[in-house]
């Protein structure tokens, strides 16, 4: 019973509408064009006036962002993510470059001072051997972090191109309203409805 309470001013907007387009089609039978060049015109603003806006497919979107990071965000038409996105994976790759750099030349100077190379004794003489260690690990953990960091930004952008894709069409116009409303029954007389109101 709901269901027809619900239902009902939706099928009423329905009515309306399809008297509206037959009164427009008779409207624009009365002023038909004489001329092939008007009926031509006419073609075309209608043409132009059904246009459907671009559809938006989220596995597409996805995939445009897994191939290329910020291209989802260009499918999707927000290009003000495109910088934040490049400006997060750049900064991730800044510190892996960075951490990997210094990884290394702590790395070499450890192997160095184990296999007693005279070239790494002689470097950060002022460290031990396990300070040197610590400091090798230090860099690895970074590097570790930086890399998983970065995966995760990565990811994180394919997900948003990929959300933003579906809500898209997502109306969230203040249109859209649900009230309590008295209704007329074809054979129980008056009662309460709940009516959904969509744009």
């Amino acid at each position: 019973m709901l269901g027809v309470f619900c239902f009902a001013e939706k099928a009423q907007a329905q009515v309306s509408v399809t008297k509206s387009v037959a009164q427009l089609q008779a409207d624009t039978a009365a002023i038909a064009p004489q001329s092939p060049a008007d009926t031509a015109s006419i073609a075309n603003i209608a043409d132009t006036s059904v246009r459907k806006k671009k559809e938006i497919i989220p596995k597409k979107a996805g995939l445009f962002a897994a191939i290329l990071p910020g291209s989802g965000q260009l499918y999707n038409r927000q290009y003000w993510k495109i910088g934040v996105v490049y400006a997060a994976l750049g900064t991730g790759a800044g510190f892996i470059i960075y951490n990997n750099k210094e990884y290394k030349y702590w790395k070499k100077i450890y192997v160095g001072r184990l296999s007693h190379d005279a070239d790494a004794i002689n470097q950060e003489t002022y460290l031990d051997d396990n300070q040197v260690k610590m400091q090798q690990d230090f860099y690895r953990k970074n590097l570790d972090m930086s890399m998983l960091l970065t995966g995760v930004g990565y990811a994180l952008q394919i997900i948003d191109a990929i959300v933003f894709a579906h809500l898209h069409d997502f109306d969230i116009s203040p249109d859209i309203s649900m009230k309590i409303k008295p209704v007329m029954l074809p054979q129980s007389g008056v009662g309460i409805g709940l009516v959904v109101n969509f744009k």
